[in-house]
């Protein structure tokens, strides 16, 4: 289940945090188009989607910290809330 949903369009980017609320906290996060997920060719493709751009950061088992952004998340850097964040 994930802790926020974005939703324009076609597209939808599902956000799940790991360690919430502490300062070790991470998210990962699942695109879906037509409720489908999307695989990456690559770390660090950008698609351009109604959402706005989106990036894929790397897969969970590659990330270092448990603080790092993994899967698909906005863009721009900016966009990404914490779980605390309105």
């Amino acid at each position: 289940m994930a802790d926020r949903v974005y939703e324009k369009g076609d597209w939808t980017l599902e956000i799940t945090y790991h360690q919430k609320g502490s300062m070790s906290e991470g998210s990962h996060g699942v695109l879906l188009f037509q409720g489908e997920e999307v695989e990456p060719e690559s770390v660090g493709q950008v698609l351009d989607t109604a959402l706005g751009k989106i990036k894929y950061y790397q897969r969970p088992e590659d990330a270092a910290w448990s603080f790092t952004v993994t899967g698909w998340h906005f863009a721009r850097r900016s966009r990404i809330k914490q779980s605390w964040d309105e």
